[in-house]
Order: structure tokens, then C-alpha cells, then sequence
């Protein structure tokens, strides 16, 4: 796989990659390479040394809400480049990597338009967000929406999965529901203001997880819009394949209550914004 060596990335599975342990030399490397990436970011923000080939669009979340297919579909347009590894994190796991380590991963685009998608900058904070998009001050972002209730549950049975437990206690089960990781990533109203606030709106699509199933066709059409490329190459998309099959685990009454309790303020505010589909999300768990 091209880019940049000891690249952080996501391993077999998509587990998360374990960061060195405090005191240790991996630590005290990676604490030094971060005051080098922080100069580094601040002098292309101010256009000097800026790496000529950068992204022109991010996509940037949600978990489980359809960017697989998006990262499947776009791969597939001849005016588009994307790398090979789906998710480069560069904003949350390799931030102690400079412009120009970035950069490598986007040398074999050619005259195409780059991009990535991870799905986890949805949840960057907002000085993050603002040192990245300084040294992308043209970047288009692309935020896909699902019901935070079945997201947040569909990442939970993802995760025990991965980290084996096919089966987990109950106790277990809530305390993971619970927890800030999971959570965030549902709260999509935060999200899209940290990210209009850092590039305004008219530079972030909103799309929703219900179109990949019933207008795929249109949801890729306003996408390839949206990035200004041709909407209807002549190319066959994978449109209709499921990409990234979620397990089809039936939710327990007490995730239930836990997680409609945590998110009925998302659900609310998701509806206030948008209208349907987001009603139908509010009135399924909010009756």
C-alpha cells in the first residue's frame, strides 16, 4: 500500500491502533515529531512549504452511516482519486505527521480531484479542525447522517465484535453504549456546526444513511455535483452492493432506554434541522 511509512492506520478489522505507552521511546519520539508537524502545519497555513498535492474534499463521518459505500462508489469515478486505505486519520492518529507526510498519499492522483474519507474527523474538536482546514482552506466535506440511535447501537455490536464479545453481559453491553466514543459520534448536529463553523456551509453536503438504500443513484449524483465532476461518467458504480454489512444484532430493551434516553435531545434537534427523514427517527424512538 503507497504513502507515507509507519503511518498509523486501522488494523485488520478496524481497530483502533494503540498509541505508545507514556515514558516510552515510541512516546518521546512521537511528542517531538508533533512539535516538528505543528511548525510545519503553521507554516503551509501561512503558505510556506505547502504541499502542492492535498485533498480537494474529506469524507467525514458518520460511523456506520454509509461511507464505505461512498469510499466504494467515488474510487470508481475516473476524475476522482482516492487511496488505497480508506481511513488515513490524519486529524486524530497521525497529527504528530506534517502536511507533507500527508501529502504523499495523494502523489499518484494525476490531474484528478483527491480526497479521503475518515470517518472519525466527525468528532475533531474545533481547534482541530480549524489547523487542518487552514492548511486546506478549499476543502469540501461530505457528512452522511443516520438515525443516532441505530448508529450509535450498529458501532456498539461492531466494536464487542472485534474485540470478542460475541456475547456480551449486560452490564457490559450499557457501560459501552455509555461511553463518550460511542456517543459523539451520534451527536450530528455537533458535528456539522464544528464543521461549518471551520468552512462554511456551502461546503459541506449533508447526506442521509436512508438514501443509500432507496436513491442511491441520487445520493452519488448530487455527491459527484457537489465536487464539481461529472455526474454521469460512463462507468458502472457498485451502487446497490452492500458494502460493510452491519450484524443484524437485535437491541435489547435496556440499550434501548439508555441510548433513546442519552440522544432524545439529538433526536429533537436532528428533526428541527431537517425535517423528514429525521421525523421518522424522532417518532420511532420518541413516540
Amino acid at each position: 500500500m503507497s504513502g507515507p511509512r509507519s503511518w498509523s492506520l486501522p488494523r485488520d478489522g478496524g481497530m483502533y491502533p494503540p498509541p505508545p505507552p507514556p515514558g516510552s521511546a515510541g512516546w518521546a519520539l512521537r511528542a517531538a515529531r508533533r512539535r516538528v508537524a505543528d511548525a510545519s502545519r503553521r507554516a503551509a497555513a501561512a503558505g510556506v512549504l505547502r504541499p502542492g498535492r492535498l485533498p480537494s474534499f474529506l469524507g467525514i463521518g458518520a460511523q456506520k452511516s454509509g461511507t464505505t459505500w461512498l469510499h466504494a462508489n467515488l474510487s470508481a469515478h475516473p476524475e476522482i482519486f482516492l487511496p488505497e486505505a480508506k481511513e488515513l486519520h490524519w486529524l486524530d492518529w497521525n497529527w504528530h505527521r506534517t502536511p507533507r507526510a500527508y501529502a504523499r498519499w495523494f502523489e499518484a492522483a494525476g490531474d484528478r480531484l483527491a480526497g479521503e474519507i475518515t470517518p472519525a474527523y466527525a468528532i475533531a474538536d474545533s481547534a482541530r479542525i480549524r489547523a487542518a482546514v487552514a492548511v486546506l482552506p478549499e476543502v469540501r466535506a461530505i457528512y452522511l447522517v443516520r438515525d443516532p440511535v441505530e448508529r450509535a447501537w450498529s458501532q456498539a455490536v461492531m466494536n464487542l465484535h472485534r474485540h470478542g464479545e460475541v456475547a456480551p453481559d449486560e452490564a457490559t453491553l450499557l457501560e459501552h453504549l455509555a461511553s463518550e466514543p460511542v456517543l459523539a459520534r451520534s451527536r450530528h448536529s455537533s458535528a456539522i456546526d464544528r464543521w461549518s463553523e471551520a468552512i462554511g456551509q456551502e461546503r459541506l453536503l449533508i447526506g442521509f444513511f436512508e438514501e443509500v438504500g432507496s436513491d442511491p443513484e441520487g445520493l452519488l449524483r448530487r455527491t459527484l455535483r457537489f465536487l464539481g465532476v461529472d455526474p454521469d461518467p460512463e462507468v458502472e458504480f457498485p451502487l446497490r452492493r452492500v458494502v460493510n454489512r452491519g450484524d443484524g444484532v437485535e437491541m435489547p430493551e435496556a440499550a434501548r432506554r439508555l441510548l433513546v434516553d442519552r440522544l432524545a435531545d439529538e433526536l429533537i434537534e436532528l428533526e428541527r434541522r431537517f425535517g423528514e427523514p429525521a421525523a421518522g427517527w424522532r417518532a420511532r424512538w420518541c413516540p
